[in-house]
């Protein structure tokens, strides 16, 4: 267990760095001793999954990160409450892999029910609550809900303060990868908010 925990914790670090085909190989094989080892709602293994499955969708293997990220968010589902960030996650990213990848009206029906939990459980202006409301005002973009896109640019705009607030936090907290990632999701809404 402890090898495939750093086989996964090491594909994890080729990740960032670029290396993405060495981290798929790595997180698979880590993939398999941790689901031979562990419960499928082990938090260990459905983490496993979803950063295995964001490697995948980097390689363009969409196929395998819906399969690894349905896996998760169902174990997630049968493990923890509604509001748990893990079991959040897990759904977020199946619901974003969806939509991405089919255009699946299931995928835009779970973002628009993730919104309002990831708000409760992170707070409106928190950096992971962008960003659902940043997919899920894509998503609708994309289906011309003119209606609902003037609600998010709002909703977008009005946290953008906040937000930027959250990042120089995490800046501040040694946290420069989160604060990037929140930078990048920020800057994605602004985009959409000026488009409009």
């Amino acid at each position: 267990t402890e090898t495939a925990k750093a086989k996964c914790d090491y594909g994890s670090y080729l990740a960032s760095a670029g290396q993405n085909e060495e981290a798929a190989r790595l997180m698979i094989q880590a993939l398999f001793s941790l689901a031979a080892e562990m419960a499928p709602t082990s938090p260990r293994l459905i983490d496993a999954q979803l950063q295995t499955a964001a490697v995948m969708r980097k390689l363009g293997n969409l196929a395998t990160a819906l399969d690894l990220e349905r896996s998760a968010a169902d174990a997630a589902v049968i493990a923890y409450q509604d509001d748990h960030p893990l079991r959040l996650v897990a759904e977020y990213n199946l619901a974003t892999t969806q939509w991405e990848s089919q255009g699946a009206a299931d995928g835009l029906a779970v973002l628009t029910s993730l919104e309002p939990r990831f708000a409760k459980r992170f707070g409106t202006n928190h950096a992971s609550t962008m960003t659902v409301r940043i997919s899920l005002a894509q998503a609708l973009l994309s289906q011309g809900e003119s209606a609902n896109r003037e609600q998010f640019v709002r909703l977008l705009l009005e946290s953008f303060d906040a937000a930027k607030e959250n990042v120089r936090r995490t800046m501040l907290d040694s946290s420069i990868d989160a604060a990037a990632r929140a930078s990048v999701e920020i800057q994605r809404g602004v985009n959409i908010a000026l488009s409009t």
